[in-house]
């Protein structure tokens, strides 16, 4: 064979092989989530990965919105943020890490119970009885604060006292740092009662538990918001963020108790 068809051949097995390269390529973005929109999301993103006329990958990163406001500020560089706490999603905002973002849907506070827990509840007087115990969140992460809002407001509107508040904190033998951590407290019975969003009660577990509406948890809507990541957008991040925004991403919102706008 000449060195004119030998170098023709070479050039052509590496297109070839270019090609091949370049047809198995997958286009990915990461995701940082609030543990509460892990089935959500989960479901979101498996329609739109399947929606795609091309191989995409989205990574799903899923923990207390205070955990994911922390790695982002410590460098991690995720394409898209979602937070179970406006606040965190402003602070990054001041701080130059994300470029554009919407508040979305909202949720709220709601109690549930151990069906095997000998305390009855059915009003916040009944949060400071004598051996509850109560799985809340940590004041760092947005279920946490809220609760701590929400009895705050109490204190403040004759609900409760100070000292009934302070009953209620003594009866709080746990504070985790993922509300999935609080309902996984209730359902082993390590606690009699958590304070969670009512997203968390899902068709899996809403028969091993019982669900608690207390009035004062009205005064306090969790409001979400999605963000995109400076300097980290691209034309899969930006299709992302906008299905979930969109009709589709309304109805998963909707079918896991959310309230949408």
């Amino acid at each position: 064979m000449k060195i004119k068809e030998v170098l023709m051949l070479v050039v052509f097995i590496t297109v070839i092989f270019i090609s091949g390269c370049d047809t198995n390529k997958v286009d990915e973005i990461t995701v940082f989530a609030a543990a509460s929109l892990t089935e959500s999301i989960s479901e979101i993103k498996e329609k739109f990965e399947n929606s795609r006329d091309s191989e995409v990958r989205i990574n799903l990163n899923f923990a207390g919105t205070q955990t994911l406001k922390t790695q982002v500020q410590n460098g991690e560089r995720p394409n898209i943020f979602i937070s179970a706490n406006i606040d965190y999603m402003n602070q990054l905002v001041d701080e130059g890490f994300i470029d554009e973002y919407e508040n979305f849907i909202k949720n709220q506070l709601v109690l549930i119970k151990n069906p095997k827990s000998r305390f009855l509840i059915e009003d916040v007087n009944d949060l400071w009885g004598d051996g509850l115990r109560i799985a809340a969140g940590d004041e760092s992460v947005p279920v946490g604060g809220y609760f701590e809002d929400i009895l705050k407001n109490a204190v403040a509107n004759g609900i409760i006292s100070k000292i009934e508040k302070e009953k209620i904190h003594n009866n709080v033998v746990t504070r985790e740092l993922s509300v999935k951590d609080i309902v996984a407290k209730v359902l082993f019975g390590e606690v009699d009662v958590g304070i969670v969003y009512r997203t968390d009660i899902t068709k899996s577990i809403e028969k091993d538990i019982i669900e608690i509406e207390l009035a004062m948890f009205d005064y306090k809507s969790v409001d979400y918001s999605i963000g995109i990541i400076s300097n980290s957008k691209n034309d899969l991040a930006k299709d992302f963020y906008n299905y979930i925004l969109s009709d589709d991403g309304k109805e998963v919102f909707k079918k896991y108790k959310f309230f949408v706008k």
